[in-house]
């Protein structure tokens, strides 16, 4: 295979963000460059020097007798993302780093008390994109930690710089997605046959659409797709006769799709397939 530039990347922050978290437990997002539901907090800016990933893999060699190595042994795996928060009175970001139980919000004030309290496992992502190529490290399971100082004076900005410890999870620490191009993805939706009355639904990366009637037209799906905050205005085509069966492209990309036809009379399998 011949060499290509485009294959070689670099980092930049994305506009809607760069580092979210969310409760442990919530559905694990779309790819990269998919849309990410509410409960994906922003953080906002990260410090200049962006994000380090560090890997660790501790081994042990094991000897023949005369010194030749037979067998090397891995005895420990770590991932460790850092990065520093740069919006120290951002109370997404103070809650993360000192707690969410430690950080009051009163009106305008903000108090933050700092104890010995461990900082809770969340899930999180990690967005970056490079020109038209998107990049996403998902955490399922993640603790953070402050390491080094935080520095109050007139010449910098006040800034925590933060560890991320990853948990195994599925056999997995993490799951990076690169989605290059429009990134789209498509699907096609089948209602069954029979329907005479009710409504069904399509569930896109958590989030769930109002009932759509039993027979609709294309412009219908559309427009309740794009209601759902992972989907958005614009970001969806829909084609198909009504009733179906529906063409859906999703522009922006889309993990998991399902859909439901439980409110259907009679009741009845709406299939979800890729294209």
């Amino acid at each position: 295979m011949a060499s290509s530039a485009g294959n070689i990347l670099t980092s930049e922050p994305l506009a809607n963000g760069v580092v979210f978290r969310s409760p442990l437990g919530t559905p694990a997002p779309g790819p990269a460059g998919s849309a990410l539901p509410p409960a994906w907090l922003d953080h906002g800016y990260v410090g200049e020097d962006g994000m380090t990933e560090s890997e660790t893999r501790d081994k042990t060699e094991k000897n023949a007798f005369g010194g030749a190595v037979v067998k090397v042994l891995q005895t420990k795996y770590g991932l460790v993302f850092k990065f520093k928060f740069m919006e120290s009175k951002n109370a997404t970001v103070l809650k993360t780093v000192f707690g969410e139980s430690n950080v009051v919000v009163s009106g305008n004030v903000i108090t933050v008390n700092k104890n010995k309290k461990t900082l809770p496992h969340s899930s999180w992502v990690l967005d970056t994109v490079d020109e038209d190529t998107n990049v996403r490290n998902y955490i399922p399971d993640g603790q953070p930690s402050l390491t080094g100082d935080r520095v109050y004076v007139h010449t910098d900005t006040i800034s925590y710089e933060v560890e991320i410890t990853s948990f195994e999870k599925n056999g997995n620490n993490a799951v990076m997605t690169i989605s290059s191009a429009d990134g789209s993805v498509t699907k096609l939706f089948t209602l069954p046959g029979g329907s005479t009355a009710g409504t069904w639904n399509v569930y896109v990366d958590g989030e769930t659409t109002d009932g759509i009637a039993f027979n609709p037209t294309a412009a219908a799906v559309r427009t309740a797709l794009e209601a759902l905050p992972t989907v958005g205005a614009g970001n969806v085509d829909v084609t198909g006769s009504t009733g179906g069966p529906f063409t859906v492209v999703f522009k922006n990309g889309a993990g998991l799709v399902t859909a439901s036809g439980s409110g259907l009379t009679p009741p009845g399998a709406v299939t979800v397939a890729a294209v």
